[in-house]
């Protein structure tokens, strides 16, 4: 029987041709004009280029990324493969090593900044030359990266993949050997699982992001206050077991040591992503107004997270922690990404906007500039945080954090 393409909500007919086989014909359609179809196209299109632009404008210094923060996590893994894990925190070894990777003087030491369970994980990259590691981990990061490019996709169109190639943060910050996109394939692989009602492992995957603990701190909250309490546990075990690996492989007092040192490697607030960026741009230097700025950024917080469905909750929650950490850089708003796409699915359109404002490089590459124009990342990003908190999505009444059933329906393709 012919069903009509208006029956369907198809596009029209396009020319057909037809093939018989066993007296049953076989129909293939070839759709060039096809709105659809070449929407596809200039979506490919559109990320092949985007690619071959941050490829170009790369280039040969792809490999000073292995010179920058990735050679800490190097020297680190070869502290651990070589069984010597009590120089995992020895700053006079790290800087004799990498002095002798890179053959020059180094003005400063890179310290291995991580707890002592990530190098362990990661030992085996100390089997390989600084070169070959810094390709696996490319690599690596990469296929997290397009992971979540493809999580995306699902939950939205393919249409968006040309916002994900432009989105500058995730890949300066892989260029420059960091760990987002691993932080940020953690968060999304958490709440994916939370979000099918596996908490247990979500709370895995929310844990395992405690490497750099001070870009996730609200996360559990969001868990605390969504009543999850399979993942809170499993979070917790997690986050105990992880400790326990990280005090036998290496002195915590040594760590700790490190992270309190790590004023060496800091740049000015003027350059920072968070709220107190925007006090020191302005030259506010008082205490009062960071405490403001500060307090301020939290009432935002509050009111985006209390009484939310849980993507809102966890939206709110991975902003606000970056907002208020003392120490976060540009290319750790490479963690935006989970909120931003989640937020195109809920709130009014003020929302949209600035989440779609943050998809694009205009924002970051503020950041590479001199004050005042590095004030625009963090002004823009608690504008963010403030249309969250504007007109917060509510939970379903009787539940307790899962995605609203009657949220708008999200097109498939």
């Amino acid at each position: 029987m012919k069903v009509d393409d208006r029956d369907t909500g198809r596009p029209a007919a396009a020319p057909t041709f037809c093939s018989l086989r066993n007296h049953q014909p076989a129909c293939y359609q070839v759709s060039i004009m096809n709105p659809r179809s070449m929407s596809k196209w200039i979506t490919i299109i559109g990320v092949a280029a985007a690619m071959f632009f941050w490829a170009a404008v790369a280039g040969r210094s792809v490999w000073e990324g292995s010179t920058f923060d990735f050679i800490q996590i190097y020297t680190g893994a070869s502290a651990i493969w070589e069984g010597t894990p009590q120089r995992l925190y020895d700053l006079a070894w790290h800087l004799q090593r990498q002095e002798g990777l890179m053959h020059r003087k180094l003005p400063m030491v890179w310290p291995y900044m991580r707890p002592a369970f990530f190098a362990a994980l990661f030992s085996p990259l100390g089997a390989l030359s600084l070169q070959a590691a810094f390709a696996v981990w490319l690599v690596l990061q990469f296929a997290v990266l397009f992971a979540c490019w493809a999580w995306a996709a699902r939950r939205r169109s393919p249409d968006v993949l040309l916002l994900c190639a432009l989105f500058l943060p995730s890949i300066l910050g892989i260029l420059q050997g960091q760990d987002c996109a691993l932080v940020l394939g953690l968060l999304v692989a958490g709440y994916s699982l939370a979000e099918r009602g596996e908490d247990r492992l979500a709370g895995v995957c929310f844990a395992l992001t405690l490497f750099k603990f001070h870009l996730v701190l609200l996360v559990p909250v969001a868990l605390l206050l969504h009543r999850r309490w399979r993942a809170i546990i499993s979070y917790c075990a997690t986050a105990a077991v992880l400790a326990a690996v990280s005090m036998l492989v290496a002195s915590p007092r040594q760590y700790l040591e490190v992270l309190m040192a790590d004023r060496m490697l800091a740049q000015p607030p003027q350059y920072m992503i968070n709220v107190y960026a925007i006090a020191a741009n302005l030259g506010l230097a008082a205490t009062g107004w960071r405490l403001a700025l500060g307090l301020g950024a939290a009432a935002l917080a509050v009111r985006a997270a209390w009484n939310t469905s849980f993507r809102a909750c966890l939206s709110a929650a991975v902003v606000a922690s970056l907002v208020l950490t003392p120490h976060v850089y540009m290319y750790d708003s490479t963690l935006l990404f989970l909120p931003i796409v989640l937020s195109l699915e809920f709130g009014p359109a003020a929302l949209h906007r600035v989440a779609l404002l943050l998809f694009t490089p205009l924002p970051y590459l503020a950041s590479l500039g001199d004050p005042p124009w590095s004030i625009i990342p963090p002004v823009i990003i608690l504008l963010f945080m403030a249309a969250l908190a504007w007109k917060p999505e509510r939970p379903l009444p009787g539940k307790t954090g899962n995605v609203p059933a009657d949220a708008a329906a999200l097109p498939k393709t």
